[in-house]
């Protein structure tokens, strides 16, 4: 946008741009001045902001800080968790998990419940709250950083919870992407790189290309669940057990997580680790070695390195094609990690800058990108395909997974009853052809379609996604212009292994879907042409002899036995609609003539 006014009217005013990395275990801002890129450090001089937010005993909000009575950490793990996943997280964290189980649970802890939105909502207003501390002028213009698996409810809820805290949101931006533009890869002429980022609760693999400018994500995958706070729990694991061996009692589940923690970035920089636990005046030594960590990592590692092989095939690129590696995340510190990367690769990642720093480095620069302008185009994609449900239970694709955003793809639908005036829609995600195959997104009915015979009806429905990756569905109805728009909130995400499940099945069940596509909609048309045939049968205008009539009778007979039939293939419905189609001709040809008399002779 330009505002108008006379040259040297007065100064302009720099606008306050932010790169915002919502990490799982830390958040990380990052702001241009005078040509370079900074980040807000609190009084102690870290750059590291505590991802969560801490309560005093009256349930006030307190800091970020987790030194409240109530501290709830981690949030970002539940925003995209399957409703399955819920309790074994809340377990993990040491949570107690409130009534409804579902994507929005609410959690509870030592006497204090909050819903989840809320606790993630009062984050980001606490981390609003800390910049306004800083030398930093308000609006705050904000890029943030997101999963690249991220699902549309957890986009959703970072955007708005973002946006109600004060941040002048520009844009969602993968984690991936952001690490790209922090290595400067945006200014090389061409190439292939991966993204391995592994965070404290989230673990994303990204393939991208740079060519003659467009910047395009190639494919992506990552697991929701699979980050730090796995290891985390695995050492406290172990730790939990030489405190009950010694003592014979138990810890709490938040404070061994803790001392995990410690034992994890100490074993990232040393060999060994030895050092007092203490905890009702008790003291603990614990031991651990690294290449006893490395050896809990093992199935840890062999997990992404499967992801990452799963979508260097996605991108149809061979390891040998890839330039560079790029690690990000605080969890991509240990060494056995790097090491990994190094063999698989046969290349050593890139880890020249701060790996908890990459991400907001690279947000900053797109925000700055944005606001200034770049000759670099950004190509995201969508994981699956995107459609919604017709008759019989088919799914009807109308964006394909892989198309780069944002896009916008239309289609037009009609009824199926004569002086039907609703539909119901049903938006789905998935590969599958059939409904009960896929992922159900959201339902809406569409009111006030004009009553006219079935199939005259065209109602337009539009799929949008935004740069954000954020869905909205709205549907028009073409003769009156009435229009309905929803955004999209499913009721909850999608795990790495359940996306590649969807995708392994659709190619394992391909021509047995079609099959049974071709076949629902046959019965579908049969099912109208029944429909259409007794109505032609009691019109009253029309001429028909009784062999006409007996002989449409039969072939109805005919059809209605197919339907009956859960058996009956799609060329034996073919076969008995062409005959019921044969046998009505002559009446559907005076219909169709009388018509067009009224229409000559109404003045």
């Amino acid at each position: 946008m330009f505002q108008i006014q006379e040259p040297g009217a007065h100064k302009e005013e720099k606008l306050t741009l932010l790169g915002i990395d919502l990490g799982t275990t830390n958040t990380v801002i990052a702001y241009a001045q005078s040509g370079e890129i900074k980040y807000l450090e609190d009084e102690a001089g870290e750059k590291l902001i505590p991802s969560g937010i801490s309560y005093d005993a009256a349930g006030n909000v307190m800091s970020l800080e987790q030194q409240g009575p109530f501290a709830f950490r981690s949030l970002k793990r539940f925003l995209d968790a399957p409703s399955e996943d819920v309790p074994n997280l809340c377990q993990q964290l040491g949570y107690e998990l409130k009534s409804p189980i579902n994507a929005h649970p609410v959690l509870g802890q030592q006497g204090l419940e909050r819903p989840l939105a809320k606790l993630y909502a009062d984050q980001v207003k606490a981390l609003h709250a800390h910049v306004e501390k800083t030398q930093l002028k308000a609006p705050y213009y904000a890029v943030i950083t997101v999963p690249a698996y991220f699902s549309e409810p957890a986009r959703q809820m970072t955007k708005l919870a973002a946006t109600s805290a004060g941040f002048k949101v520009l844009r969602l931006i993968s984690e991936p992407t952001a690490a790209a533009y922090a290595y400067g890869l945006d200014h090389k002429k061409e190439g292939i790189f991966l993204i391995y980022d592994c965070g404290g609760g989230t673990f994303d693999v990204s393939v991208l290309r740079l060519e003659e400018g467009i910047f395009q994500v190639l494919a992506t995958g990552g697991d929701m669940l699979l980050g730090g706070d796995d290891i985390d729990a695995m050492i406290a694991e172990k730790i939990g057990a030489a405190w009950q061996h010694e003592f014979q009692t138990e810890i709490p589940k938040s404070l061994l997580l803790e001392w995990a923690r410690t034992v994890k970035e100490a074993l990232s920089r040393v060999e060994k680790f030895s050092g007092p636990f203490s905890f009702q005046d008790r003291t603990l030594t614990f031991n651990m070695e690294r290449a006893a960590l490395n050896t809990l990592l093992e199935a840890f590692i062999e997990k992404t390195h499967r992801i990452c092989e799963a979508v260097l095939e996605d991108a149809n690129i061979e390891k040998e094609e890839i330039e560079d590696v790029i690690l990000v995340g605080g969890t991509t510190r240990i060494p056995r990690i790097k090491e990994s990367l190094a063999t698989l690769f046969n290349r050593k990642p890139l880890d020249t800058i701060d790996p908890d720093l990459t991400v907001a480095k690279g947000a900053a620069l797109h925000a700055q990108a944005l606001a200034e302008g770049s000759e670099t185009l950004l190509l995201d994609l969508t994981p699956l395909s995107l459609g919604v449900e017709t008759m019989g239970g088919i799914v009807e694709t109308i964006i394909p997974r892989n198309t780069p955003i944002p896009t916008a793809y239309a289609q037009d639908f009609t009824t199926y009853q004569d002086n039907q005036t609703a539909l119901s829609i049903h938006v789905l995600q998935g590969e599958r052809e059939l409904v009960k195959d896929c992922r159900s997104l959201a339902r809406f009915s569409f009111t006030g379609i004009p009553p006219m015979p079935a199939g005259m009806a065209r109602v337009k429905i539009m799929f949008s996604l935004d740069v954000d990756g954020l869905l909205t569905v709205s549907a028009q109805e073409q003769s009156t212009g009435q229009v309905q728009t929803v955004s999209i909130m499913p009721s909850n995400g999608l795990t790495e292994s359940k996306m590649q499940e969807m995708l392994e099945e659709s190619f394992s069940y391909a021509q047995e879907d079609i099959h049974e596509r071709q076949r629902i909609q046959e019965r579908t048309t049969v099912e109208r042409m029944l429909l259409s045939a007794e109505k032609i049968l009691s019109d009253t205008t029309l001429q028909i002899s009784q062999d006409m009539r007996g002989d449409i009778k039969a072939r109805m007979q005919d059809l209605e036995a197919a339907l009956a039939d859960d058996k009956t293939d799609v060329d034996t419905f073919v076969i008995r609609r062409k005959a019921l189609d044969a046998a009505m001709e002559d009446l559907i040809n005076q219909r169709i003539q009388g018509a067009l008399d009224k229409a000559v002779t109404t003045p």
